[in-house]
């Protein structure tokens, strides 16, 4: 059986990011390089933005981010990037805005590093950050 057609309207990496009283969404210094002046390194906060289209806005699915090195790895993390998904009865809507900060995490080298957002256990997007030697 295909799996249904998931899909992602944006996602992108910020510095920070909130939603008003009126639903809108507001972001502060979105960004795709980072400059560590040692490694290993961290960034102390940053969010992954996204909003993703659902086929069935009321069936259970599953979200899951994975952060992949350069050289393939999975970068662990220290909270779980999973998040089950279940839609309030009557749910019409067919998009799914969210908002994940990602706290502390570390990198152990230098290059491009993925990030995946996959809907139960299937990839349907992704978005990169570069991470570089700061120079003095």
């Amino acid at each position: 059986m295909a799996m249904e057609q998931y899909k992602i309207e944006y996602l992108f990496l910020a510095d920070a990011a909130s939603v008003d009283n009126f639903g809108k969404l507001n972001v502060l210094g979105i960004f795709q390089n980072i400059f560590l002046s040692k490694l290993p390194g961290s960034i102390l906060k940053f969010v992954l933005i996204c909003s993703i289209l659902v086929p069935k806005p009321n069936k259970a699915f599953q979200i899951d981010i994975k952060i992949i090195d350069n050289k393939g790895d999975k970068v662990e993390t220290k909270l779980p990037l999973s998040f089950p998904f279940k839609p309030q009865e009557g749910n019409k809507d067919n998009k799914i805005n969210l908002m994940i900060d990602l706290i502390n995490l570390q990198f152990n080298s230098f290059g491009k590093y993925e990030i995946e957002l996959l809907v139960d256990d299937n990839k349907i997007g992704s978005t990169f950050l570069e991470v570089s030697l700061k120079k003095s």
